[in-house]
């Protein structure tokens, strides 16, 4: 599962979300990491990005759980849970005119 792992992070560094997902969740699924928390903090970052922010939030939660991984997770949430609400906001806003 690690090369998954590495090929998660690479996509997800060039902008490439759909296969940064698709390479973490093989590699999740293949097992054998050695930092699972990454993978999940990649896998919130894609979703992030792609404003799917539920998911997002669930897999930065997933990453917290792993110690190396849970300072970085926590800030993320934090950052997601208010672009979730701004987003959300804006989204009211536009429907309301």
């Amino acid at each position: 599962g690690e090369l998954y792992a590495q090929l998660a992070q690479l996509f997800l560094n060039i902008d490439q979300f759909d296969d940064a997902i698709a390479n973490a969740e093989l590699a999740l699924a293949k097992g054998e990491l050695r930092n699972q928390g990454t993978v999940h903090l990649v896998l919130g970052m894609s979703y992030y990005n792609q404003r799917q922010f539920v998911k997002a939030l669930d897999q930065l939660a997933k990453a917290e759980e792993f110690k190396n991984t849970r300072k970085m997770a926590e800030q993320w949430q934090q950052f997601v849970s208010g672009e979730k609400r701004t987003f959300e906001a804006l989204q009211a806003e536009i429907a309301s005119e």
